[in-house]
């Protein structure tokens, strides 16, 4: 569920202050109903879908920004529109699986 709310008035989202333990994700080729990247949301239309972090709260010690989330624990996350893109919070305990940008090859397409 995205939640509508003022977040284009935040003029970079990069600097924005989230809670301790969590971490606010760019979805990236979200094409499914729910951006969540769990097993259920995998299919062969949007498999190539991931998120990108744009910030994290000061208790995230080993996820850096920038760093991309490719698996999750949860169903569903507080989700946001800011400026087109679409945005989950996560608490950093949800994130099951993360890869620094040098370990991730975005030049091929994957399938189920």
């Amino acid at each position: 569920m995205l939640y509508i709310c003022k977040m284009d008035r935040i003029k970079e989202i990069s600097e924005i202050i989230v809670g301790g333990g969590e971490v606010l994700v760019e979805l990236i080729n979200n094409k499914g109903k729910s951006g969540i990247l769990v097993d259920e949301n995998l299919t062969d239309e949007h498999t190539n879908h991931y998120g990108i972090i744009v910030a994290k709260g000061s208790a995230v010690k080993d996820l850096e920004i920038g760093d991309i989330v490719v698996r999750t624990r949860v169903p569903e996350a507080p989700g946001y529109r800011y400026r087109g893109k679409d945005l989950l919070m996560f608490s950093r305990y949800n994130i099951s699986i993360a890869v620094k940008p040098v370990n991730f090859d975005t030049s091929v397409e994957l399938s189920a």
